[in-house]
């Protein structure tokens, strides 16, 4: 008989810690940032009761292992984010993190489902990473470059992936001088320029949502031609 997992506890992280989880139940569990050290894990069942049992033996990763083996509903979640993903890049401080929040909340209006992801962190090779897989899933990326500076996350980006970048900067702000740079490809389009929040929020559909919208179409008809 299987024995079925529960992460519902208030303090269900410490509980795992030194637990013995084999032969538990685990269809349905999403597992965030648990605490697994020293933890027996084997042959947890990503199944549900009646039909075929499958184990794993990695509470983090059986989720994955499932949606991997139904791969239409893997499928039609990545379809989703990439019709309507959208990375938006930019500073958390100086007011730069409510600006974002507004950018988001304005594509919500228009079905997009938007990202966000800052520039202020160290270097590393794992931050550098997940910046390009969020733009691997994504239908086009707003960056804004009203930070101090450009981070190199867009040298590991815009030269590889042929989608729209739109950039953005406050007029009272100066954009750091490497972002020229990026202007010789053609999917970076022209920087839009605001003078407060509340001036790109009005002028984000005309500005930036259908303009990026006729670059996709017309980069779809070259790859046409």
């Amino acid at each position: 008989m299987r024995r079925v997992l529960s992460l519902s506890l208030p303090n269900f992280v410490s509980t795992l810690s030194r637990a013995n989880l084999t032969g538990s139940a685990v269809y349905g569990v999403s597992a965030w940032d648990v605490t697994l050290e020293n933890a027996i894990q084997s042959s947890l069942a990503i199944t549900s009761d009646g039909t075929p049992t499958v184990t794993v033996d990695n509470l983090e990763i059986a989720q994955f292992i499932y949606m991997l083996i139904n791969y239409r509903k893997l499928r039609d979640a990545l379809d989703s984010v990439m019709k309507k993903g959208v990375l938006i890049l930019g500073r958390f401080s100086d007011g730069g993190l409510q600006l974002l929040k507004s950018i988001a909340e304005k594509l919500r209006e228009h079905q997009y489902l938007p990202m966000i992801f800052d520039f202020e962190r160290p270097d590393t090779k794992d931050y550098t990473e997940t910046v390009i897989t969020l733009v691997g899933l994504s239908r086009f990326v707003i960056v804004d470059l009203s930070g101090p500076s450009v981070p190199h996350e867009l040298y590991a980006t815009v030269p590889h992936f042929s989608i729209p970048f739109v950039p953005i900067l406050e007029e009272s702000r100066k954009a750091h001088f490497t972002f020229r740079d990026f202007s010789k490809y053609p999917w970076v389009l022209k920087t839009i320029k605001f003078s407060n929040e509340k001036h790109l929020i009005e002028i984000m559909l005309p500005g930036i949502i259908q303009r990026t919208e006729a670059k996709l179409i017309e980069r779809q008809n070259e790859a046409k031609e």
